[in-house]
């Protein structure tokens, strides 16, 4: 999965779900980015099931914030994405 235009965040999401230190059942999360027109995020609006622990909807929430975009060019943008996650213990 390549969330914007870098793996940078796809990095940082992976380190909050191993975090969890067990298994992570699979989730959808629906995250609405606010974007300028650089690209970079200004603002992340992730709605989070019940089921996500405290800790991994704010690791993962600021890892959201990381992420960067090829879009728009000019002015600013509202992308809605819907994720789907989950983890494993290794």
């Amino acid at each position: 999965m390549l969330l914007g235009k870098t793996a940078g965040p796809e990095v940082a999401l992976g380190h909050c779900l191993d975090k969890e230190g067990r298994p992570v059942a699979a989730m959808r999360v629906p995250v609405r980015f606010r974007v300028r027109e650089d690209g970079t995020v200004t603002a992340t609006a992730p709605r989070w099931p019940d089921a996500a622990s405290r800790s991994l909807r704010a690791c993962a929430t600021r890892a959201f914030g990381r992420v960067s975009f090829t879009c728009p060019f000019h002015g600013q943008a509202i992308i809605d994405a819907v994720l789907d996650l989950s983890a494993s213990v290794r």
